[in-house]
């Protein structure tokens, strides 16, 4: 429609002005020290505020240039002392670099407090200041108007322009809430009213047809005020006939400025002029250098809206008519839901429609057709209102930049517009609305924006004001902005990421990341928070109970479970019924081998909230760690119960009972085992997080099978063979693990049973135990060097051994001791290297040159650089092992496999036996990296091969032994 698109243009050059600040100048400072003594205290603690925001800017004890130290010259000797001791606390905090992470967290916090705080302290001052010298100078305006009015005869000799500034001055003076005495105490407290000067065209002028169009419009912009009233925001609404021909336009604004400029003031100008209405807009805030004055806000043809609204209204009605009729209603029926006086006025602009399509299909310009609509109360009522809509509006931006900008930060008011805008624009057509309400929400956050300017660190709590103000409006999208914008602010102040680039910034992914940061000293701001998601109908809320839980989480994610729990405990301890930091907290007392403890978690959960299945299939997976399956079995039927597509509760299930029947199958040979051949041994186990460090370090025990070797040489060794439960592994590498190669997927489920390992790679001296034993073969032996190996030790790995020795070997050992040594498989292998875990490594998501031997001039994922050692060590060097008791799983030699080459693992079997179909018997396999090899290389999943022939300086094996 004509209106709000000619309203639109004009709202745009409003929006596009420059912010009436209020702005303490050097020069003001300097009259009012001369003038005043309250006011001079006043700039020493401004100039203090000041140095003390350079001092924490510069965080140090040295002056940053020469304005600095001018100003400080300027400073009194009780304020010189006041900024001493400031520095010398600053100086006494130490800095960053010098103390733990965890204190540096806490002086960078102080600081930000301290910066935010005195960035509110300056804007006060500065406002305690121009108050004080607003009042100094209002007093001074009065008295010489007082003079003037004194000299002057009557009103009526001074003429029109004069007559109308007196009338201004003395209305004005009338109505301020301040008293001539203005207390400087007061002004801390008080917001200064705004006086909105208006005036409307006169009933002659504006009359179209003798339909006047302003009668009401006073009163309806005095509602609009009374809004403002009652939301404790000081509006005075001044309608008179101020500007004569002789006094208006923007000369009037120029004059009323230099009259009042101690007043905040909001100047409304309109005219009428051959029919065509004319919005003019001045304004000014407190202690302002310069007015605003903006022609043209508003500039429409009074008779071409008629005639659109006219032409509307018929439309309507008689598409109204044609779908009643279709109905058939009669349309005398129809017609009683219209003023009597309106059908003949619709007959009569059908009739002019009609006339318009003719001449557009003439060929003649509709505009200058002639045709002309006859317009009903109604039409003129429409009109009204569009009117006094847009003339609400022109006076609530106005009224929102004056209370948003010119009180202290403690008593700034967020824009009220909004909450009426919805009303305002009622019968506008959608797409002029959605234009408006883009332009208003621009102008707003231009505003904020130079708030943001001289308050940065008030910037996230800013946005949050904004995002409330606008959550009245009826696109949320909005307001969620806001939201956004101040979430991201929050985290950047406090040098966070708020996600990984790699992921999608979701709402909600947003919240999680900040709230998962918070901490007490935030209280206010995720109040603040809360009640914007509310007001935007989020339904979700969050606490400080969430925001441990979240930083709880990551680190769970991370695997640093030791630092994770403290952080559950926290939540729980604020909210005794968080069920979720129960489970979690369960599930990280598990990962550090605290099963009892979890069990009690998981068991709190389920009293919390009994259909929880999860919980059941948790408790279920550490009953059956600490030995318990009957009460795992029991814990998985409940969950199934709850839950019967619960995929992970019937895995575990299947893989307890396959336990069970495993344990009894072999629980004979249990017996001969403990009972003759092996005893138990303890080891560490050590948990690294995601950067390389040390998380967790614990003691297991596990079985050792010892076997003695002696050659007919009366040479004799020990091979230490380690018991490896069965079990269940996912074999292969995801897509998403750095370093995969194709040949590592499919991933897929392997069933190992249980088996004997060797601890560590063979050994030089057990390799030259077995090498003088008898050949395999007496008729074509394959002979056997004792001493092959490039780097010389006899605890050192045994290396330069081709696939086809390592097998000799195998053979004479078992001939020699009556078992049946051999080559692990490769499921076997890589079952064995992982010892129950799924990372790339045993030790966590990378791994470090203090537990093993490889390439360390690389680093794995976040994992560190590490020593490159160019040789073989003795084994067991590191005296860690994998949780089932392995050492040197990761690096030293490469070991070789039983297994012919496969590209890859489609068809591979999913028992754990060696996969000989459809092998390249060219190439056999080896697992687990070397000493030469980058990290990447060496994880449990990492694949090679090599001709079975070929001896190279970092190939080795170990052995296997099946019960």
């Amino acid at each position: 429609m004509e209106f709000w698109s000619k309203f639109k243009q004009g709202l745009e050059a409003l929006c596009q002005t420059e912010s009436c600040r209020p702005v303490c100048h050097a020069s003001v400072l300097d009259e009012a020290i001369a003038s005043d003594l309250t006011l001079a205290m006043l700039v020493q603690r401004l100039w203090l505020i000041q140095l003390k925001l350079r001092a924490l800017e510069n965080r140090d004890d040295t002056l940053s240039d020469d304005t600095d130290a001018d100003l400080e010259a300027k400073l009194n000797p009780e304020c010189q002392q006041k900024l001493l001791e400031f520095r010398q606390l600053l100086a006494n905090k130490m800095q960053p670099s010098e103390i733990d992470s965890s204190q540096s967290e806490q002086f960078l916090q102080w600081r930000r407090s301290r910066q935010k705080d005195l960035q509110q302290k300056l804007q006060t001052t500065e406002r305690q200041i121009i108050l004080a010298i607003r009042a100094s100078d209002r007093h001074t305006a009065l008295v010489q108007f007082n003079l003037q009015s004194n000299t002057s005869t009557t009103s009526a000799k001074l003429g029109a322009r004069a007559t109308a500034k007196s009338k201004i001055w003395e209305a004005i003076n009338q109505n301020l809430h301040l008293s001539d005495a203005f207390d400087l105490e007061m002004s801390r407290f008080s917001i200064v009213p705004v006086q909105i000067l208006l005036h409307i065209p006169t009933s002659s002028e504006a009359d179209l047809n003798d339909l006047t169009l302003f009668p009401e419009l006073t009163a309806q912009l005095e509602q609009f005020c009374q809004f403002y009233r009652d939301r404790d925001r000081p509006v005075d609404l001044l309608a008179d006939n101020w500007f004569p021909e002789a006094f208006a336009g923007e000369s009037a604004v120029a004059e009323i400025f230099t009259m009042l400029k101690t007043e905040p003031i909001v100047v409304l100008e309109s005219d009428v002029f051959a029919e065509i209405l004319y919005l003019h807009s001045g304004h000014w805030g407190l202690s302002c250098t310069e007015y605003r004055y903006v022609p043209g806000v508003l500039e429409i043809d009074l008779r071409q809206c008629l005639n659109s609204l006219a032409k509307q209204s018929t439309l309507e009605w008689w598409k109204g008519l044609k779908q009643a009729t279709a109905k058939g209603i009669s349309p005398e029926e129809y017609s009683q839901n219209y003023d009597p006086n309106s059908i003949p006025i619709f007959i009569e602009n059908l009739k002019a429609i009609e006339q318009e399509q003719n001449a557009r299909q003439s060929g003649i310009d509709v505009d200058t057709s002639g045709v002309s609509y006859v317009f009903c109360q109604s039409d003129l009522d429409r009109l009204k209102q569009y009117i006094a809509s847009s003339y609400c509006i022109s006076i609530g931006l106005q009224l929102d930049e004056y209370f948003l900008l010119n009180p202290i930060p403690k008593l700034r008011l967020r824009p009220l517009l909004p909450e009426f805008l919805s009303q305002l624009l009622r019968d506008v057509p959608s797409q002029e609305t959605s234009e408006l309400v883009k332009l208003i929400v621009m102008r707003y956050q231009s505003l904020y924006q130079s708030l943001w300017e001289r308050e940065p660190l008030s910037y996230p709590e800013l946005c949050l004001d904004l995002g409330l103000s606008l959550s009245h409006l009826s696109d949320r999208s909005w307001a969620q902005g806001q939201i956004v914008r101040s979430m991201n602010a929050w985290l950047d102040l406090h040098n966070i990421t708020p996600l990984p680039p790699h992921q999608d910034r979701t709402f909600n992914d947003l919240i999680n990341t900040t709230i998962a940061n918070t901490t007490l000293e935030d209280w206010d701001y995720l109040n603040q928070l809360n009640q914007s998601l509310t007001a935007i109908g989020y339904s979700r809320q969050v606490s400080f109970a969430d925001s441990y839980f979240e930083r709880g989480k990551l680190k769970y994610y991370a695997e640093d479970y030791q630092d994770a729990i403290p952080n559950f405990s926290q939540a729980i301890a604020l909210d005794d019924s968080y069920v979720e930091a129960y489970l979690y907290r369960g599930l990280a007392y598990t990962s550090l081998g605290k099963y009892q403890v979890a069990i009690d978690d998981y068991s709190r959960v389920i009293e919390l909230q009994p259909d929880l299945s999860r919980a059941y299939n948790y408790r279920g997976n550490t009953y059956r760690e600490l030995g318990d399956c009957l009460a795992a079995i029991a814990d998985y039927d409940r969950a199934l119960a709850l839950d019967p597509n619960l995929a992970s509760a019937n895995s575990d299930r299947q893989i307890t009972l396959d336990i069970m029947a495993e344990a009894e199958r072999h629980q004979l040979a249990d017996r001969r085992i403990e009972s003759g051949y092996s005893r138990e041994f303890e080891y560490e186990v050590v948990r690294l997080n995601s950067n390389g460090k040390e998380i967790n370090r614990r003691v297991n025990r596990a079985k050792l099978l010892i076997q003695d070797i002696t050659s007919s040489s009366e040479l004799s060794a020990i091979l230490e063979m380690v018991y490896v439960p069965s079990g269940v592994c996912f074999m292969g590498s995801s897509d998403r693990e750095a370093g995969r190669e194709m040949t590592e997927g499919p991933q897929h489920w392997v069933n190992i049973s249980r088996f004997f390992m060797g601890k560590h790679p063979v050994t030089q001296a057990q390799w030259q135990v077995v090498a003088n034993l008898p050949p395999s073969n007496p008729a074509k032996p394959l002979v056997l060097n004792p001493d092959p190996s490039e780097f010389k030790s006899s605890d050192r790995p045994v290396e330069s051994i081709s696939w086809f020795e390592a097998m000799e070997f195998c053979t004479r050992l078992s001939r020699a001791t009556g078992r049946d040594y051999r080559l692990p498989s490769e499921a076997e292998w890589e079952y064995a290297c992982r010892g129950g875990t799924k990372t790339p490594f045993c030790y966590g998501h990378t791994i470090s040159t203090d537990l093993a031997n490889y390439d360390g001039s690389s680093g794995y994922g976040f994992g560190p650089l590490g020593e490159y050692r160019t040789q073989t060590l003795a084994v067991n060097s590191f005296s860690v092992c994998n949780p089932f008791g392995l050492a040197d799983m990761h690096g030293q030699v490469w070991e070789w496999c039983a297994d012919p080459w496969h590209d890859n693992y489609k068809g591979a079997p999913n028992n754990g036996s060696i996969w000989e179909e459809d092998g390249d018997d060219e190439y056999r396999v080896v697992r687990g990296g070397s000493w030469f090899a980058i990290p990447g290389r060496c994880r449990a999943a990492a694949r090679g091969k090599y001709t079975p022939d070929v001896w190279l300086n970092q190939i080795g094996f170990r052995v296997a032994l099946s019960m």
